[in-house]
């Protein structure tokens, strides 16, 4: 048996009275990471192509923290495609192009797999977005549970 029951970091965390956060790491280099520290900074790196965005907060700035299937965060992230369709259909043709372009609309969406994507907002407005692939699930789910205020 242990001598200790907690991380040893959970331990001093506690005895100056801050927060600690198990530290959490997950994301492939395609789909970006996100790392949360034992002291509640967390990182979020993404790259296309050359570049590197880096986005730096703290989890006590996050107001909430979801996770979402591919299908709702398209849907909620673009719902009007199909009221862009038919917008665009009016216009260029009338009456005709409105139920084609909401038709046009309709028939753009894109299936997807069973991705899942983790969703975090911030005081600040900003909102953080990884994709979270199938073999990190499990570790998407612990670090929302830590982070999520709402809980």
């Amino acid at each position: 048996m242990s001598i200790w029951s907690k991380p040893i970091g959970q331990v001093l965390a506690e005895r100056k009275g801050k927060p600690y956060y198990r530290p959490t790491t997950f994301g492939t280099a395609r789909t970006g990471t996100i790392q949360l520290k034992s002291d509640g900074r967390m990182l979020h790196h993404t790259t296309e192509g050359f570049t590197v965005n880096r986005e730096r907060f703290n989890a006590a700035d996050v107001t909430s923290a979801t996770i979402e299937t591919a299908a709702d965060y398209v849907e909620r992230a673009s719902g009007g495609r199909v009221a862009g369709g038919a917008v665009a259909g009016t216009v260029l043709l009338g009456p005709l192009g409105l139920a084609l372009g909401a038709g046009a609309g309709a028939l753009a969406k894109k299936k997807y797999g069973g991705a899942e994507y983790l969703i975090i907002e911030l005081s600040d407005g900003r909102v953080v977005t990884v994709e979270v692939a199938r073999k990190h699930a499990i570790q998407a789910r612990r670090l929302r549970d830590a982070i999520d205020p709402g809980k």
